[in-house]
């Protein structure tokens, strides 16, 4: 997952009750995937990477990088699977985004527009990874993680706002 050295706990404590693992993981997923050394399992790659310069984790997981999103915001659904208290918090929210927790994801899905392509984010970029995945399983094509997540938004000085 990409912005993993940046996580913190709140982010894997969500990951994990996302997932309804016990801690500390399901090492019989974990393993697998990194025998792949990071290939997808079907191995290859989505073909749908046409609408955006993607580029993948080492999980083969589409990504996007805070400067392309910031100049293309208008034609993406960007969709926050942060809590209300980090948005109402420090890390604020990206103008325009859509609040939609990881946990209340897989009943809230289909409050995503799919009309354009969607750009998951969250504080690191862990948690969207994992939304990027289950939007993907439910058929999202054009769905990718924000490489760095919020922090990497903030480090290039890109607006954000709290919600009025």
């Amino acid at each position: 997952m990409s912005g993993g050295g940046e996580a913190d706990e709140r982010d894997f404590v969500d990951s994990m009750e996302n997932l309804h693992l016990p801690h500390p993981n399901r090492i019989s997923v974990a393993l697998p995937a990194n025998l792949r050394s990071g290939r997808p399992a079907d191995g290859g790659l989505e073909e749908a990477d046409d609408w955006a310069p993607i580029k993948r984790s080492y999980a083969g997981l589409p990504e996007l990088t805070a400067d392309w999103v910031a100049d293309h915001r208008e034609a993406l659904t960007l969709v926050d699977v942060g809590s209300e208290a980090e948005v109402q918090g420090p890390d604020r929210r990206i103008p325009g985004s859509l609040l939609i927790p990881l946990r209340e994801l897989p009943a809230r899905a289909g409050e995503i527009p799919t009309d354009r392509p969607t750009l998951v984010l969250c504080h690191s970029g862990s948690r969207s990874a994992l939304a990027t995945q289950q939007l993907q399983k439910i058929g999202f094509t054009q769905v990718a993680n924000l490489r760095g997540g919020l922090l990497a938004w903030k480090a290039q000085g890109l607006p954000l706002e709290h919600p009025g």
